[in-house]
């Protein structure tokens, strides 16, 4: 199992249409050109990067959603803790576990 942190409010698209590898302004500031989707690969690394430089990221005011991921097309990233896919992720390997 993967994890995927994202907006409440993407979700139903998500449930709708999956994952969808893009470049998001996050990426966009890293210098990054490759579509993805980054998943973390355990709970501990999700809340290690939210209580760190992935919560950075996002007020207080925003709600946050933890998906899980079941996919076979999951390729390991630059760091231990992070995974990239480069294909789209079907709805029927996502599972919604609850707000963070």
């Amino acid at each position: 199992m993967y994890y995927h942190v994202t907006l409440s409010s993407n979700v139903d698209s998500i449930m709708r249409y999956g994952l969808v590898p893009s470049i998001g302004h996050r990426s966009v500031d890293c210098g990054e050109d490759v579509a993805r989707v980054y998943l973390f690969g355990s709970l501990e690394d999700v809340d290690v990067a939210l209580g760190s430089w992935f919560g950075d990221e996002f007020g207080d005011d925003v709600s946050l959603v933890l998906l899980g991921v079941d996919s076979s097309s999951v390729v390991l990233g630059d760091v231990s803790y992070e995974y990239v896919c480069y294909s789209v992720i079907s709805p029927d390997c996502i599972s919604f576990i609850g707000f963070v």
